[in-house]
């Protein structure tokens, strides 16, 4: 199974959808490759929907470079309440990403998306601990995301 399922929608859907609705009520940043050229090559883009990043996107030829990381940290420090986000099961290296950016599971779904592919919601960890009122809330939701964590092939912690 590939790490990110197919396209549900025609790429002139999503351009349209992206032009009329993202772009117009949603928070945008990009990174682009050259911002001095005439027209500057985006390479990545974040998208930030109140405490929701909707969507953070790296080209493939540019990721391991820190674009991903700046993006997430822009996120970050325009939203220092906390951030949520959805990544399928199925793309376990964005979980170790966001994982290693302060992101726990915190909730999984069974494909009950236009996708149909199960997914993982996560929460930034400032987050996820000022959701509970209790330290029993709190422990509960520990053994939640290890139980996550396990499902997803998880065998320890990592270091």
């Amino acid at each position: 199974m590939p790490a990110i399922p197919p396209a549900v929608h025609a790429d002139d859907e999503v351009r349209a959808w992206f032009a009329e609705v993202v772009l117009a009520t949603h928070e945008v940043w990009v990174a682009d490759a050259n911002r001095f050229g005439p027209q500057p090559p985006i390479v990545g883009v974040l998208v930030l929907d109140e405490q929701w990043i909707d969507q953070l996107y790296v080209d493939p030829g540019w990721t391991g470079r820190g674009l991903g990381s700046r993006l997430v940290d822009k996120a970050k420090e325009l939203r220092p309440a906390g951030l949520q986000l959805w990544t399928f099961r199925s793309n376990q290296d964005a979980q170790r990403f966001y994982e290693r950016h302060g992101f726990v599971a915190v909730e999984t779904t069974d494909g009950d998306d236009e996708e149909h592919e199960p997914d993982v919601r996560g929460a930034s960890a400032r987050d996820v601990s000022d959701s509970f009122a209790d330290r029993g809330a709190l422990r509960d939701t520990i053994g939640f995301v290890i139980e996550v964590y396990e499902d997803l092939g998880g065998s320890g912690r990592s270091g």
